[in-house]
């Protein structure tokens, strides 16, 4: 609340920690390594937060009248229950029986598009943004993305810069009134940002951007 903000103000609630001096690492419904990228659904009052160590992101209800300190998750994205955080060999690397792209994640950058219910989420590593169905209606644990940027399928992961492929994209970010999404590709990656028309009736695997930032001709 604008009224209330002050210069160096106190925490109200503390997520992942079990008080406001703890730094503990760890897995479970409220333990993190190493939280990344955050997302808020304001409607239904849900904060999506990337576990990136663990290869996860923790669905947590921050309603007012619910949020405690420490609370549990009330989901888990890319692995099958709260206590797994299996990772997978990145790119080339990957074994052909290790590439199921659908589910699995190292999470990065993350932004929801509160007028489809969407999530958006960035992985340096894979060279994609995955999107996945993050309506509460349909959300149950270790959901299957919908869709993929930066790459023609949810097998393949290596980086190329083109207009329809990513190299190591950081931060995604979303007008969700003009359904236009914005990536970032940093060092040593595109060294530009990228455009795309994510309207549900445009979104695909593999689509191209629609206009680029940062360089002339690079589309």
């Amino acid at each position: 609340d604008p009224a209330r903000l002050t210069n160096f103000p106190d925490a109200l609630f503390v997520i992942g920690q079990p008080d406001f001096k703890s730094r503990l690492q760890g897995l479970g419904p409220n333990r993190f390594t190493r939280a990344h990228g955050l997302a808020l659904d304001p409607d239904e009052q849900r904060l999506f937060v990337s576990d990136q160590r663990n290869n996860r992101i923790l669905v947590f209800d921050v309603h007012p009248s619910r949020l405690a300190n420490n609370p549990d998750a009330v989901a888990v994205m890319g692995q099958p229950d709260f206590y797994t955080n299996t990772s997978r060999f990145a790119g080339a690397r990957a074994l052909p029986e290790d590439r199921r792209g659908a589910r699995q994640i190292t999470p990065g950058g993350l932004d929801y598009d509160p007028v489809h219910k969407r999530l958006f989420v960035s992985q340096l590593v894979d060279n994609r943004i995955m999107v996945f169905d993050a309506a509460p209606g349909t959300m149950k644990n270790n959901p299957d993305a919908i869709a993929v940027l930066g790459q023609p399928h949810f097998d393949t992961f290596d980086p190329q810069i083109s207009q329809t492929r990513f190299s190591f994209p950081k931060d995604p970010s979303l007008d969700p009134g003009k359904q236009v999404l914005y990536v970032s590709e940093g060092f040593p990656g595109g060294n530009r940002v990228m455009a795309f028309d994510i309207s549900p009736e445009n979104l695909r695997n593999g689509a191209p951007a629609i206009d680029v930032i940062g360089h002339v001709n690079d589309m």
